[in-house]
């Protein structure tokens, strides 16, 4: 008998288990989120189409090099070039220096405040 009525309740605890765990539904979107069309991000990184997009009040210089060699927010170009092509890049154009240099004569005028008194350009 203390067998039989042990078999009852496990068999109503897995009835009663299986039935809560069936019954819940799981949200995909728990915090309410707007929905997003992944084609609305195809050819961006970060969903940023340019580097012009990204902080464009902070931004001082911006080199595309896609037609020239001339800062796209001063307009300023190189005074001084020697040894360097336009080339295809990963994106657009790329500047290629084979032993080269391009030497921007006139001063920046972002460029002339106490923040830039020291700063490194790296690859």
């Amino acid at each position: 008998m203390k067998l039989f009525n042990l078999y009852k309740y496990a068999m109503l605890g897995l009835i009663v288990g299986s039935v809560t765990l069936s019954s819940c539904k799981k949200d995909d979107n728990p915090n309410d989120l707007p929905e997003v069309d992944p084609s609305d991000y195809v050819g961006t990184i970060d969903g940023f189409k340019s580097t012009e997009e990204i902080y464009p009040t902070n931004l001082v210089a911006y080199f595309s090099f896609d037609e020239n060699y001339a800062d796209k927010i001063s307009g300023n170009a190189p005074t001084l070039a020697a040894g360097n092509t336009l080339v295809t890049g990963i994106k657009g154009k790329a500047a290629n220096l084979n032993a080269g240099y391009l030497y921007y004569g006139t001063q920046f005028n972002a460029f002339k405040t106490d923040v830039f008194k020291s700063f490194t350009v790296s690859q």
